[in-house]
């Protein structure tokens, strides 16, 4: 059951991020707002699809949602050469 309501917090916070609504979101994703609503506050999972379709239109991952691992191909990179800039940046 913990796992399930850390899900609903990532969800959550995300829609707080992107200065929406859980009913907004419902309804970008083609889903009923109640049922939504009466899964996040049962502590019930979405099923595939409907994780699917959330996790869409907050633009993460569902492995993001699920396990809290961020999907960001580019991240690595970004942080060597942000590290490789602040060299340079040091060095002059």
């Amino acid at each position: 059951m913990k796992e399930i309501a850390i899900i609903w917090e990532r969800i959550n916070s995300l829609i707080k991020e992107c200065n929406t609504t859980q009913t907004a979101i419902s309804i970008q994703c083609g889903l009923n707002p109640r049922r939504v609503q009466n899964l996040s506050s049962g502590n019930r999972l979405p099923d595939a699809i409907e994780i699917t379709k959330i996790a869409a239109a907050l633009n993460t991952s569902v492995e993001y949602l699920v396990n809290g691992i961020e999907q960001n191909p580019y991240k690595e990179k970004y942080v060597t050469l942000k590290s490789e800039m602040e060299k340079v940046i040091k060095s002059n």
